[in-house]
């Protein structure tokens, strides 16, 4: 098996001539631009197709993350079909480029020649457009305009990619690295911080440089644990939802080595659910991707509110489904689940009836009335023999915060503020009972209340009352708690999660 992928010659130099200081660029004469949607996505086809992709991944290693993102996005619209050769759009200008990508204006016979040009000629003319090239003609500078404002247009995140998905591109490149023969494996090994010596570091430069996480050369080779392997090795952190801290422990390494063909098919898989999902999306609506612990308000196909969560436990998880948010409660009572009462508080009731008393709680027998918990001999009862229904008031202390969003449902799921909120700064956040607690719920129940005619003042006066109070939505509100693993987020940006749950048993990782 392929550990690592070549880098064309043609690239290698190309790039190599974009690494040398030019001289300040004076502003190019008014040119004519191009069409870009001249350069719009084709079904042409051409012999160069399926060996595009392949050279693309490997053009990457070399390139910021995005940026290698952007240009795959652009060449998969066009199913790959060339732009610079075989009667592409921009192969009568190619010639005028020539200067900056090292090599010559000629169209060479060789298939694998023609595809190193192709990407050395798109380089190319991202260096120009973005003025980082050596001055040339008028011409030149019109066709690499043009050129970067195709990419743009095909890398910019729709509305709805920007929401949530973003599976297409994803799935190509990936499928790319996997045919490719996918990324090299780390041995097993004991913890790596930053400024450490360690073995193996080259291998995990090439591991972080075929995914996309590691330019090529950015980090020199060697056993020292750099800063720059340290900042990639951060930003594949942050895709994959683990701690961001640059520590290569257990987690992180297990990640890595995760094969190219699983996280294909993890993607693959992710796709197919969006798919479904966007069927049953309205104008109007609350998304919660569990193994991702976030929270969407999307309104009108724009992001709204965006918000951290935290979801059930491996014990007690929180199940995927759908349903809508028809009402909101201000200072809610929680009544506690008989399960929770019998197997966590009545203990907490026997060490120290007072507190929890002082806390909120309160006991209500079979007949409606309020039982003082200091006025109950705890010696006599056990969990099985708890006479009580236990809730607790509001207040500052209360478990449900000081606000709660109601989409009535078998599962008795429902959102909520909470006291506890050190835990929303854990990159893992698989903690609670099986309810989802929000960050920053006051926002979301300002943008659900909006069409209402509530705003932030009118929901922080009644909550600074202390009063309960119960609003019913004029418009109920659709809430997807879904269960997607891996996606493209909006800043091209391929992301994977764990599977807190082991839902997905042909791709648990």
């Amino acid at each position: 098996m392929r550990t690592a992928v070549a880098v064309p010659a043609l690239v290698v130099l190309a790039l190599a001539a974009c690494a040398r200081t030019p001289p300040p660029a004076p502003t190019p004469p008014a040119s004519p631009p191009l069409d870009a949607a001249a350069i719009a996505p084709t079904a042409r086809t051409s012999p160069l197709v399926a060996e595009l992709p392949a050279a693309l991944i490997a053009a990457a290693a070399a390139l910021e993350p995005d940026a290698a993102d952007d240009l795959f996005a652009f060449y998969a619209a066009r199913n790959f079909a060339p732009v610079w050769f075989d009667g592409g759009a921009l192969a009568p200008h190619r010639a005028t480029l020539a200067p900056a990508t090292a090599t010559g204006a000629d169209a060479p016979a060789s298939g694998q020649a023609r595809v190193d040009r192709e990407v050395a000629s798109s380089l190319a003319a991202r260096r120009v457009a973005a003025g980082d090239a050596a001055p040339l003609a008028p011409a030149a500078h019109a066709t690499a305009v043009a050129f970067e404002r195709a990419v743009a247009a095909a890398a910019a995140p729709s509305v709805e990619v920007a929401a949530f998905g973003g599976h297409a591109r994803a799935v190509a490149r990936y499928r790319t690295i996997a045919a490719a023969g996918g990324w090299p494996s780390l041995p097993a090994g004991a913890t790596v911080e930053p400024g450490d010596s360690a073995a193996d570091l080259d291998r995990l430069r090439r591991r972080l440089g075929v995914g996309g996480d590691l330019m090529l050369g950015a980090a020199p080779a060697g056993d020292r644990y750099d800063p720059a392997l340290v900042a990639a090795v951060k930003r594949f952190q942050s895709r994959h939802g683990l701690e961001a801290d640059g520590v290569i422990g257990p987690a992180t390494r297990r990640a890595l080595n995760v094969p190219a063909a699983t996280r294909l098919a993890q993607l693959e898989e992710a796709a197919a659910a969006v798919a479904e999902l966007r069927t049953r999306l309205e104008d109007r609506y609350v998304l919660v991707n569990l193994p991702a612990f976030e929270l969407r308000y999307v309104r009108g196909g724009e992001v709204r509110h965006r918000a951290r969560v935290v979801v059930g436990s491996v014990e007690n998880p929180t199940p995927a489904f759908a349903d809508v948010i028809e009402h909101l409660i201000f200072n809610p009572y929680w009544h506690v689940p008989a399960s929770i009462a019998r197997e966590e508080l009545v203990f907490d009731f026997k060490a120290d009836a007072a507190a929890m008393a002082a806390r909120g709680f309160e006991l209500i027998d079979s007949g409606g009335a309020v039982a003082e918990p200091t006025a109950v001999d705890w010696n006599t009862v056990t969990p099985a023999s708890l006479p009580y229904r236990v809730r607790q008031g509001p207040g500052a202390g209360n478990a449900l915060g000081r606000v709660k969003f109601m989409f009535p449902n078998r599962y008795a799921i429902y959102l909520h503020d909470t006291p506890s909120r050190h835990l929303f700064e854990r990159a893992s956040r698989a903690f609670s009972h099986g309810c989802i607690r929000v960050r920053d719920p006051l926002t979301l129940a300002e943008r659900l209340l909006e069409t209402d005619g509530w705003g932030r003042g009118d929901i922080e006066g009644w909550i600074a009352a202390g009063r309960t109070r119960q609003v019913v939505l004029s418009r109920p509100v659709p809430v997807h708690l879904v269960y997607v693993r891996a996606w493209r987020d909006a800043a091209g940006r391929v992301q994977f999660r764990r599977d807190i749950y082991g839902r997905d048993a042909a791709t648990a990782s």
